[in-house]
């Protein structure tokens, strides 16, 4: 009965569906354990109040009915946290002190990412900066060439609100068999 209601509890705490987002696709899976039962293993993805989405993926150290407990209890703290600032180290940060002071002796991991920024501007609709970021593209840049007109282009002089991480792959020459072995 407690692996029925450990089970039941994780999936009530799962995303029931994940949000929309524009220009993007989401997907997720959930498998419980075998033989050792449910854990506190969790994902969440959430749309912030600035329109930006957060994503989480979570391990509270255990099994059973308790792991899922405390693995609801992060994940509302956790939105809690993000409500007030969208600094993921901030989020994680304050995580970590009340899971330490209100779980003695539990350990998890998680991950917190929130995602866009380049092309994603308030009052401006996504698809708008993502065609933005396709019309700077040129076709034959080097990778670096790629970066310094992105950065140039759409940032335009202005200091950015937030940070901005940008990588590139720029594939040269069709790949060759028998270097991928």
């Amino acid at each position: 009965s407690e692996r029925a209601a450990a089970t039941a509890l994780q999936r009530s705490l799962l995303p029931a569906r994940l949000p929309s987002v524009p220009g993007g696709e989401l997907a997720a899976r959930y498998v419980p354990g075998g033989e050792a039962g449910v854990g506190g293993d969790w994902y969440d993805v959430f749309t912030l109040p600035s329109g930006r989405l957060g994503v989480v993926i979570g391990d509270v150290v255990s099994h059973g009915l308790r792991a899922a407990v405390i693995m609801g209890r992060m994940r509302s703290a956790l939105r809690a946290y993000a409500l007030e600032t969208e600094d993921p180290a901030v989020v994680l940060e304050k995580l970590d002190r009340e899971t330490g002071n209100f779980e003695p002796g539990v350990m998890a991991t998680v991950g917190f990412a929130i995602y866009d920024g380049l092309v994603e501007r308030r009052n401006i609709p996504v698809d708008d900066g993502l065609n933005r970021l396709c019309g700077v593209l040129e076709a034959g840049s080097s990778a670096e060439g790629a970066c310094a007109t992105i950065m140039d282009k759409l940032l335009a002089g202005q200091d950015p609100n937030d940070d901005i991480a940008l990588v590139i792959l720029c594939q040269t020459s069709a790949p060759n068999p028998a270097e991928e072995e």
